[in-house]
């Protein structure tokens, strides 16, 4: 059953976790969200995953907490979106100027693979914040990474992608967050770009049957499961 084999991936992760001394709480009480994201060291939220500025639910969002001893030292969201037919292309040009409070789209161009292969409902992963005394191990990435993933694929089993964007000073990470399909220079922004966003990113996403393939591979140890 493919739900037992990502069950188990959320423990292979857990327990990487627990034997680096770390815990994850898994949240979607949004007041709690507002009230542990600044421990992380984070500023404000990124507008992909805004409580003040989206409509979110309990049923579309929820929130990894990473914890060393009693103190938040990280964090992760995923959000479920639901393109219904609208391309993703006019989506992310119409929630741009929408999050980024522009009179006009603030996107010059689309990466032609991003516009043609994301579509349906899709899972964002993003606002990834480690405290700087946290940061630099491949192996609690990696599996903050899973767990993020492993979570929203049982909360939303009828996803058809998951993606996120990563920069590209930090690409030699990707293969730590085990998505299948990277594009670089995914959007290009006019200028100025917003703040936070650079021409330079890459998209990073999985199609849902990539994503139990290798959640499958990795079980059956064929590929090393701490992929950092």
């Amino acid at each position: 059953m493919q739900e037992h084999v990502i069950a188990m991936s959320i423990a292979s992760a857990t327990s990487a976790l627990d034997t680096r001394g770390y815990s994850i709480e898994v949240v979607d009480d949004f007041e709690q969200v507002l009230a542990l994201f600044p421990q992380t060291g984070r500023q404000a939220q990124t507008p992909m995953m805004s409580i003040a500025r989206l409509d979110l639910t309990t049923a579309n969002a929820f929130w990894l907490f990473l914890r060393s001893a009693d103190e938040v030292v990280g964090m992760l969201g995923c959000r479920s979106i639901e393109l219904g037919e609208e391309p993703f292309d006019n989506y992310l040009r119409r929630t741009s100027r929408l999050q980024y409070e522009r009179d006009e789209d603030p996107i010059e161009a689309i990466a032609a693979p991003v516009a043609k292969e994301l579509c349906g409902q899709l899972i964002y992963i993003g606002e990834l914040q480690f405290r700087e005394e946290h940061r630099g191990s491949f192996e609690v990435l990696t599996a903050v990474a899973d767990l993020a993933k492993g979570l929203s694929a049982l909360r939303w089993p009828g996803f058809d992608w998951m993606y996120a964007f990563i920069p590209d000073e930090h690409f030699k990470l990707a293969r730590c967050y085990g998505f299948s399909l990277h594009i670089p220079e995914a959007i290009r922004w006019k200028d100025p770009a917003p703040v936070g966003r650079k021409n330079s990113h890459w998209l990073m996403a999985c199609r849902r049957d990539h994503y139990r393939h290798a959640v499958a591979a990795e079980m059956r140890g064929s590929i090393g499961r701490r992929r950092g």
